[in-house]
């Protein structure tokens, strides 16, 4: 389950990153706001928003693969198992398809 949530938690770091320099032009005092801005602090704004929709685009295709209301698939190939509820149907060998046995049409050679 850990696995499924962390690109969620990532997604959920960059859009606090990205809330955090969006609101630090308010919240902080002036020299403070320009060490941590910079020139590119735009950048850094576009930068984390890409990480965060990145990281919700990764959730979002783990958790449609691990969608539960499509049921559980069945593997074909494996090995049937009894089942006391639903028994096998009985095989009944065609004895036109039974080439083991000698043809009696067919002179011996």
């Amino acid at each position: 389950m850990y696995g499924r949530n962390y690109n969620f938690a990532w997604m959920l770091l960059w859009l606090a990153v990205v809330v955090f320099m969006l609101v630090r032009e308010f919240v902080l005092p002036a020299r403070m706001r320009d060490q941590i801005g910079g020139p590119n602090g735009g950048l850094a704004v576009v930068v984390a928003l890409a990480l965060a929709l990145y990281n919700f685009t990764r959730w979002w295709a783990m958790r449609a693969a691990y969608d539960p209301t499509r049921g559980v698939r069945v593997n074909p190939l494996a090995e049937a198992r009894y089942d006391p509820d639903n028994p096998p149907l009985p095989v009944v060998p065609n004895p036109e398809l039974d080439f083991t046995k000698p043809n009696p049409d067919k002179p011996a050679e």
